[in-house]
């Protein structure tokens, strides 16, 4: 929880290729999503070992358990976040590495931050 409203503090803090990522990046704490932490599903991504767009994709699907008509892509992402049914917090990790889909996965961080805004049942936090 208190991850959570630092989430802010630790992006402004983060600093990659010399640019500091912007907060409107990370997801706001939801004092909604605070009251279902106890009986919240817990996710881990982690993105370490994934190296193309297109695994990125696969393993979204299978961890975050989408239909098979997902369309892996960001905006099918998108949709699949803000209509996601149960309370779930997801937790980021391995995003800031050196490897050729780096900016992919910034972008999807950034499409899991807009779409807990819209999503009261979703929690994103990364580390």
């Amino acid at each position: 929880m208190a991850e959570m409203m630092n989430l802010e503090k630790e992006a402004e803090k983060f600093v990659s290729g010399g640019k500091t990522f912007s907060p409107r990046w990370t997801a706001k704490y939801n004092p909604v999503c605070d009251q279902t932490e106890r009986t919240r599903r817990r996710i881990h991504l982690e993105f370490g070992p994934l190296d193309t767009k297109e695994q990125v994709q696969t393993y979204l699907q299978e961890q975050m358990e989408f239909p098979a008509y997902y369309g892996k892509n960001l905006d099918a992402l998108y949709d699949c976040l803000t209509e996601y049914p149960e309370d779930v917090a997801v937790r980021l990790t391995d995003m800031w590495q050196e490897r050729p889909v780096d900016e992919y996965i910034r972008r999807v961080f950034r499409v899991f931050c807009d779409a807990a805004e819209e999503n009261g049942h979703l929690a994103v936090t990364c580390g």
